[in-house]
């Protein structure tokens, strides 16, 4: 295989070798290669030429933007941003280039390059960018009608073309600038000794040499004077007899006479006054009190944190005569800190709801799973009696309850957001006006509903049912807040911009609103309102301030207005009510309903066999025997190892095939891979207590005709059954 073209941008750019270029003839080929020169040349020397070889019609994406740009003119600012951005010229080192022809007046260019910053070392230079060029053969010339030029998303940030240099390398400098300053402040303190000692000696020694001491009192000012951190002198009592030039930067002062005589407790906040005297108090003890932390006081009333050592200035017989203050600014060390652990702490509740959502999801799952056997069982044997039997009551008693565990266990689904809906245009205040009746019905007669529902109302695209049980939730937390005293509820729909929806209290906590106009549904009590600190905790499952067992129905709320791409915010003071704002985003063009042409269950002629593949032993029985009632012969595999071995030697005779998801040795997507090998078109009905939208998400070689959520009835695999051999006919 021959290596990929290498061309530097400063030297003219190679032809492509005849079997890179698709279609194009020598003409057309030549104007195209010339204008995909011309582009990454004027590209790189930031030549604003580039923009007239725009087409009228024309759309780009950035590799750091997040919309596609369909306005020439909005375009041609971006690419001039990316000029202001980086000004100097850049090197394009081209990698590959393939030409092809997509109609008679329509080309694309795909090329693979690096890109070089005039910034040494950029992370640019070691990443390959791609641009696509889609060309428009307009009269007189070829145009350029479309470009994307995508770079590696995590390298960019929101408001860039490229990624700074210096948000990669920030934690490495700052973890260098650590060590630097530490290396500064251990030679400044063991040049501070020497100084001192050598002072001292001099003072006994050399008396009454005054070159010598002038000589000493130079190399202490330059010590003073090239430390970074501020070095202060006080007396034994405090009071200050020297600061250095940093310290008139530190703390914002015009001269060394804001300082002189003053005691040095006067530039630390008085919380923190009396710890700093009982640390002096300690080091006149000999005690060794080491490095101290305190809140200075700016003489503008600024207050920042310090980081103090000191020691005693002794005389040549040992005799302390001063101390010696060493003080850093740890503003911005304190201020990392305390963003490291608000990181932390964010990072440590998005695990613990990513590790609540998975062993909620598993134990829908399980869950979904028993009830399967319990209600497929309670069925048959209802079926089983005449309807005049006792029995027969108790039985449908006990189906009610599994299905309202079933219920249960939707909800939750609905709240981790996995639960698979279809969506269509609904306008807010229609769907809003039809369940006022319901409502008002079932409302205490001391509660009055007021309703503000513009006609039309705001358009969004979302499922009607879960729709309804926002609303119906949302009524009854409110309703059941007000109590048994007079109260109102006000439901109001609007259309609000971005700017208006509030930061305080808006849920999901890390949710931000796109760049688009959003609908509200409003709704406000007068009830007994919620504390404070309750605020943040409503939409957990099962969270209640009223009495224990309740508290699904905002949670529920929360998940469904997060799979819609919405929030909730809250505002609320106790003895005065609440507000709930649900946000949606509004649909900018409502695109027409389209006739349902799903296909039916039909009739089935139930004979023949099925393969039924479980691993669970009373649901595999309790399916069978439904299968049996429906007329089906069938065969049994607890796994689909044994499903497989079963089908290769029967499948002739099978003509359908019920497969769990989850089990041991091989699951069900492995399983349908398996079958569907041996025979391509064979119906395949593939059953989870997982949630729809969970299971058929992804990418797949295979997939069933059917999916069937558990718990299942008769009704439900009959129906199954039925669909996936006539999508298998069609």
């Amino acid at each position: 295989m021959s290596q990929p073209r290498v061309s530097v941008l400063n030297a003219p750019l190679p032809f492509l070798r005849p079997d890179v270029c698709f279609g194009v003839d020598a003409s057309d080929h030549q104007e195209i290669r010339k204008l995909f020169d011309d582009y990454l040349r004027m590209y790189a020397l930031r030549d604003d030429r580039l923009t007239t070889h725009f087409s009228e019609d024309f759309s780009g994406f950035t590799g750091g933007g997040d919309f596609l740009v369909k306005d020439r003119q909005e375009w041609i600012a971006i690419t001039r941003q990316d000029f202001a951005q980086v000004k100097d010229p850049i090197r394009i080192e081209l990698k590959d280039l393939a030409i092809q022809l997509l109609a008679d007046t329509v080309a694309v260019a795909t090329g693979f390059f690096t890109i070089h910053l005039p910034i040494k070392d950029h992370i640019l230079s070691r990443e390959t960018a791609r641009l696509v060029l889609i060309f428009r053969k307009e009269p007189g010339a070829w145009k350029i009608s479309h470009s994307s030029i995508s770079i590696p998303y995590y390298l960019v940030r929101k408001g860039e073309v490229y990624p700074l240099k210096e948000l990669v390398d920030r934690n490495q400098f700052l973890k260098e600038l650590v060590v630097e300053r530490t290396a500064q402040l251990f030679k400044a303190n063991e040049d501070l000794r020497h100084t001192n000692e050598e002072l001292a000696r001099k003072m006994a020694d050399y008396k009454q040499a005054q070159d010598a001491l002038q000589r000493s009192e130079e190399l202490y000012r330059s010590i003073l004077t090239a430390s970074p951190d501020d070095i202060t002198i006080t007396d034994l009592e405090g009071r200050i007899l020297m600061a250095s030039p940093m310290a008139l930067k530190m703390f914002r002062a015009s001269g060394n006479d804001k300082f002189l005589g003053r005691p040095v407790t006067d530039f630390i906040t008085p919380s923190d006054r009396k710890r700093a005297l009982s640390q002096i108090a300690l080091k006149s003890q000999g005690v060794q009190t080491g490095t101290n932390e305190y809140h200075a006081l700016r003489l503008d009333g600024g207050i920042f944190d310090i980081e103090v050592n000191s020691d005693f200035i002794r005389d040549a017989l040992g005799s302390p005569t001063g101390i010696v203050f060493i003080v850093r600014d740890i503003t911005e060390r304190k201020q990392m800190e305390v963003d490291k652990a608000n990181l932390e702490a964010i990072n440590r509740q998005l695990q613990k709801a990513e590790s609540l959502g998975r062993m909620a999801g598993a134990i829908a799952h399980t869950f979904n799973n028993q009830l399967a056997a319990v209600i497929g069982n309670l069925e048959m044997a209802a079926a089983d009696l005449p309807k005049t039997e006792e029995a027969v009551k108790c039985l449908d008693a006990a189906l009610q309850s599994a299905w309202a565990a079933a219920a249960v266990s939707g909800q939750m689904l609905t709240y981790l957001g996995q639960s698979f809906v279809e969506r269509k245009p609904i306008d807010l205040s229609e769907a809003c006006r039809g369940s006022l009746p319901i409502f008002r019905a079932a409302m205490p007669g001391k509660i009055v509903l007021e309703t503000d529902l513009p006609s039309p109302g705001p358009v969004i695209l979302a499922n009607v049912d879960q729709l309804q049980q926002v609303l119906t939730n949302l009524i009854t937390n409110a309703w059941e807040a007000v109590g048994e005293v007079r109260g109102t509820i006000h439901l109001a729909v609007k259309t609000v911009s971005r700017s208006e929806i509030p930061v305080a209290n808006c849920y999901p906590t890390l949710w931000k609103p796109q760049d688009c106009a959003y609908a509200c549904l409003e709704l406000a009590d007068t009830g007994c309102g919620i504390a404070g600190k309750d605020i943040e905790n409503v939409f957990d499952p099962f969270f209640t301030s009223k009495f224990t067992g309740r508290g699904l129905g905002l949670a529920v709320v929360m998940g469904i207005v997060r799979t819609h791409a919405g929030a909730v915010a809250v505002e609320s003071q106790l003895g005065r009510g609440s507000t709930f704002s649900v946000f949606l985003p509004l649909l900018a063009e409502v695109v027409p309903e389209r006739p349902d042409n799903a296909s039916q269950p039909g009739t089935l002629d139930h004979e023949g066999t099925v393969l039924l593949v479980e691993d669970e032993e009373m649901v595999r029985q309790m399916a069978s025997a439904i299968l049996k009632r429906l007329g089906f012969t069938v065969l049994e595999a607890k796994d689909g190892v044994q499903a497989v071995e079963v089908f290769r030697e029967r499948h002739d005779e099978i003509r359908c095939v019920l497969c769990d998801l989850t089990m041991p040795r091989m699951d069900g997507w492995e399983t349908l891979a398996a079958l569907r090998k041996i025979e391509p078109y064979i119906p395949v009905v593939l059953a989870s207590g997982y949630s729809q939208s969970q299971v058929m998400s992804g990418d797949r070689s295979d997939w069933p005709h059917v999916f069937l959520g558990k718990p299942y009835t008769l009704k439900a695999i009959s129906e199954a059954i039925a669909r996936a051999m006539i999508n298998q006919k069609k």
